[in-house]
């Protein structure tokens, strides 16, 4: 498909050839999103899902901040409601998506910010960045990205929570979160550097590599596992390797 721009409600979406980038560009509300940006934020993952020449795609912010989650006036029953049926089509256009995707965190990334870094493939992270919850300090709980942070250790996972405290790019690579951490001068470099990871080879395996880690993460039992990663390579893998060049060059 043809390269593409959106440009609604503080989300910008670019697709450049194969590169699809979305980026929250909220700054004066440290790229918080509110449902109108929920809502375009499924209108452009929607168009996102039927690119058939997409190979990556990269998640960041505009400015000092990645993403810090959502927006929502809990005192208003009317902006409660539509919020949640914004955040509900969000999601069901988010799980549209089956590209390797990398985490640019520009910034500092709160929040919701947690659920899109730990959903990433990858992520590279300005040195400078900070991570964490300060639902508690701000009187809630941090129910949603809780669910998606039990990659964390119990321990670091519940001081975060408990105490509101950011945690920094350097703990989140030792944690084996980030990638790489950069410098403000090498950040793109190292960020391109993980886009030519994926779109440098061929397309039909690396999103055969992509979509077979997650089939096989699912599976708990390590027999039926096996038998997953045995059947896929008999009838996916090597009739996909018939179309590929074979270079044995270790």
């Amino acid at each position: 498909m043809a390269d593409w721009t959106f440009d609604k409600n503080g989300v910008i979406a670019t697709i450049k050839g194969p590169v699809v980038t979305v980026r929250i560009d909220r700054p004066d509300l440290k790229n918080g999103m509110d449902k109108d940006s929920f809502f375009a934020m499924e209108e452009a993952l929607k168009h996102i899902s039927q690119d058939a020449d997409a190979q990556v795609i990269v998640y960041t912010g505009t400015g000092d901040y990645f993403y810090t989650g959502g927006r929502v006036d809990a005192k208003d029953p009317e902006d409660s409601r539509i919020y949640g049926i914004a955040q509900e089509k969000y999601y069901a256009a988010k799980a549209l998506i089956r590209l390797p995707s990398i985490a640019a965190v520009n910034g500092h990334c709160q929040k919701g910010g947690m659920s899109w870094l730990f959903d990433c493939d990858m992520a590279v992270a300005k040195s400078w960045s900070t991570f964490g919850y300060p639902e508690v300090r701000m009187g809630g709980v941090p129910m949603l990205v809780m669910s998606d942070s039990m990659c964390l250790p119990k321990k670091i996972a519940l001081q975060a929570y408990y105490s509101s405290e950011p945690v920094s790019a350097e703990t989140m690579y030792r944690l084996g979160q980030l990638n790489a951490i950069a410098s403000d001068e090498e950040y793109d470099a190292v960020l391109d550097k993980f886009i030519h990871m994926v779109i440098d080879f061929p397309k039909t395996l690396i999103q055969m590599t992509h979509d077979c880690y997650y089939e096989m993460a699912a599976i708990t039992d390590d027999k039926k596992r096996l038998a997953y990663a045995h059947k896929t390579l008999q009838e996916k893998v090597l009739p996909a390797m018939k179309n590929e060049k074979q270079e044995y060059n270790i």
